[in-house]
């Protein structure tokens, strides 16, 4: 089961008790996906998605208008059914989350998130949980193999105009979403691994938020282990290539000169490198009873003699 799956079935167990609620959320979800047809004179609408968000959704309809919703499933896609409405109730329904206008004449739909739905706060959430059930996907890192998924929340909308208005909604809650065309598709996402966490908190999926904290925190420690090994690691190199350095050029003086011909300081320098090569400055000289910096003068002092022997 991913990530987003886990996070409705989540959402999903939380009771709503306002009406007014139930219904911004149902506007929400009927907007990522609702078909709306005429049948016999009487308008309808279906929605495609998973078995256990339908279910909740055809609740939230039931203890609003009574209405028994038809769950048709396929058993060649598991976990994925079709909610239908064709009812002298769906009518309403579609009219009370604003997205349905009617007359003796003439039937329209809105593009619009009508004010009335989003005026409280809490409708404005019921509205966005609605759209995530609808066409929300999360996305996490994956710890136990090697992934390139970073963090990424999106809502998916088919209308230019609603996305943007509820890019609005959105942000109204201090989150900066942005917004991209996906084929026929407009895309509302964010991809802050914060602004996703407090984004699940936002719509209740607090145990998600949890995991996902942790997930952020163990990602935060393997970063910084991968760092501190690839630091301890560059130093290594670093210290290899300096000892061969040194070593080289000592070569060189003994070749030509003799160590017994150099400053008895450079000469202890000189036998403790050749002494112990795989040591790094520091612990050489702790050996050696001085400063590293005295230490790297004297190597120093050594290479700039084998370079004028090699001239």
């Amino acid at each position: 089961m991913n990530f987003s799956t886990k996070t409705k079935n989540e959402i999903i167990k939380r009771e709503i008790d306002k009406k007014c609620c139930k219904i911004s959320l149902l506007s929400g979800f009927l907007r990522t996906g609702a078909v709306i047809e005429i049948n016999g004179g009487m308008v309808g609408f279906s929605v495609v998605g998973e078995i256990k968000v339908l279910k909740y959704i055809a609740k939230i309809i039931n203890s609003c208008y009574g209405d028994e919703p038809v769950i048709k499933t396929d058993a060649s896609k598991e976990q994925r059914a079709c909610l239908e409405v064709f009812s002298y109730e769906s009518a309403k329904i579609l009219q009370d989350c604003k997205i349905l206008e009617l007359d003796d004449e003439t039937v329209s739909l809105r593009a619009d998130i009508d004010g009335v739905l989003v005026k409280n706060a809490c409708c404005k959430i019921a509205f966005i949980t609605g759209v995530f059930l609808g066409s929300g996907t999360v996305t996490v890192p994956n710890m136990d193999k090697p992934s390139t998924t970073g963090y990424h929340l999106e809502f998916v909308f088919s209308k230019k105009y609603t996305a943007k208005q509820f890019c609005d909604l959105y942000s109204s809650f201090d989150f900066f979403p942005k917004l991209i065309n996906r084929k026929d598709t407009y895309v509302v996402y964010i991809k802050n691994a914060e602004a996703v966490n407090d984004t699940l908190t936002l719509l209740g999926a607090i145990n998600s938020s949890l995991a996902l904290t942790d997930i952020i925190m163990r990602k935060e420690i393997k970063n910084k282990l991968n760092r501190a090994m690839n630091c301890e690691m560059s130093n290594m190199n670093k210290s290899i290539d300096s000892s061969f350095s040194d070593r080289k050029a000592i070569q060189v003086i003994i070749d030509t000169i003799q160590l017994e011909n150099l400053d008895k300081n450079l000469q202890t320098v000189a036998k403790a490198r050749l002494e112990h090569e795989d040591l790094s400055l520091s612990q050489l000289a702790q050996i050696l009873d001085i400063s590293k910096s005295c230490l790297s003068h004297r190597l120093r002092k050594i290479r700039e003699i084998a370079k004028e022997l090699e001239e």
